[in-house]
């Protein structure tokens, strides 16, 4: 499993796709933390659901960065559709984990933030929506949702939804991140959230495996 990981990160990596979302997702941190961005847990809320869009393209052009055949000797030589699927699916988090990083220690150094708790939370929920972003990523790709078009319609619009709609576990983690920041308050949101990622992977593999 590590090792067809490594191979479709890799691939991932020649194919160039990812600099677009990681650059974006920078500007996107630098232009956040270009001045006072305001409580600690208030900025990782919003650059944690930055991370689900970058988090999805991320996964979507990963798991497209190989054309029908190559990944057709990927699979014979893995052994597995759902191996393939899933060791490509890793390599997305471990990338998202970066980016997770990244963004916590950007807003560590720019707002001097040094409470551990405080660290400690923003990571997890930059681990969580990202986490959220790859199963909506997954949703819209191979071999789901194959047309490029589509699935940016996709990706944007699920991601509209997420902080649109009121009652999204999405949308009330955030609330309660800003209003509360209380593990008490995050419980319910953020289980609502995590059920909602494993299902988007869940459904993805079960696709790959038919």
């Amino acid at each position: 499993m590590t090792a067809v990981a490594r191979y479709e990160l890799r691939s991932l990596l020649l194919t160039q796709r990812w600099v677009a979302p990681f650059l974006i997702y920078a500007a996107f941190l630098a232009i956040l933390y270009a001045g006072p961005a305001g409580p600690g847990m208030t900025a990782f809320a919003i650059t944690a659901f930055g991370l689900i869009p970058i988090g999805a393209f991320v996964t979507r052009a990963l798991l497209h960065s190989e054309d029908d055949i190559a990944r057709q000797v990927t699979v014979a030589a893995a052994g597995s559709p759902v191996r393939v699927q899933s060791a490509a699916l890793l390599a997305c988090a471990g990338l998202t984990a970066v980016l997770a990083v990244v963004a916590v220690a950007w807003g560590v150094v720019a707002d001097s933030v040094h409470q551990l708790p405080l660290i400690a939370g923003g990571l997890a929920i930059h681990l969580l929506f990202g986490l959220f972003g790859i199963a909506l990523g997954a949703a819209f790709s191979r071999p789901l949702v194959t047309p490029v078009g589509p699935a940016v319609l996709g990706i944007v619009a699920g991601t509209t939804l997420a902080l649109g709609i009121p009652v999204s576990p999405v949308a009330w983690t955030i609330r309660d991140l800003i209003h509360h920041s209380a593990a008490g308050h995050l419980a319910g949101p953020s289980a609502a959230v995590l059920v909602l990622a494993v299902a988007g992977i869940g459904a993805s593999v079960l696709a790959a495996s038919r």
